[in-house]
């Protein structure tokens, strides 16, 4: 299994690749490697602030009520 990881949060990437554990022999020229989607860290962060923003206007409707417009 192979996957694309990255050094620390804002490092360089690279390809990790892992030993088969059921002992499978050694990748041969034109075989294709099985692998894993990388993780993309701007995505992770988009999701991560529209959940916050999510949150706080939870929070800030139940200490202050709904807010009427």
């Amino acid at each position: 299994m192979a996957s694309i990881e990255t050094e620390g949060v804002l490092g360089n990437q690279f390809v990790a690749s892992r030993l088969d554990p059921r002992g499978q022999a050694d990748v041969k020229d034109g075989e294709i490697i099985e692998s894993a989607a990388p993780l993309v860290l701007s995505d992770l962060f988009k999701k991560t602030s529209a959940f916050l923003d999510s949150s706080q206007k939870a929070i800030n409707n139940a200490t202050h009520g709904p807010r009427r417009i």
